[in-house]
């Protein structure tokens, strides 16, 4: 059981794959299979839809740790960028970087670093390099 906080409130429990597979009275199993779109498995075509319109009811969302883990890769992308003053040219690349990630299932994560930091030395092209 998986919780997450929404805003300073309690906990809030999210949804998992086996709150899908209980309420679809299905296995675990074939709602890995509905969710991945496995095609090399077969699963009637009713009891598919059931998965997807119960998933869908309960808002059920992907946990991206899970993803990670089982594919290796967590589709993160870090963006890091020195504590200056940032100009609206900047704010309006990050948006539009952050848009272009997303359409390619990458979330971008911005991370300010400060002057004073170790990771932090300007580079010859006037960038800022990191160790």
């Amino acid at each position: 059981m998986s919780q997450t906080r929404s805003g300073n409130g309690p906990p809030v429990r999210r949804v998992t794959s086996a709150d899908v597979a209980s309420a679809s009275g299905v296995s675990r199993t074939t709602v890995s299979y509905v969710l991945n779109a496995r095609t090399d498995v077969r699963i009637p075509e009713e009891t598919r839809s059931r998965v997807l319109a119960v998933a869908e009811e309960l808002g059920y969302t992907p946990s991206a740790a899970a993803r990670a883990l089982r594919t290796g890769s967590n589709r993160l992308v870090l963006l890091m960028v020195p504590d200056w003053a940032a100009s609206p040219g900047f704010t309006r690349f990050t948006r539009l970087l952050t848009a272009e990630m997303a359409a390619k299932d990458l979330t971008l994560i911005t991370h300010v670093i400060s002057a004073g930091s170790e990771h932090f030395r300007p580079s010859k092209s006037g960038g800022v390099a990191t160790r």
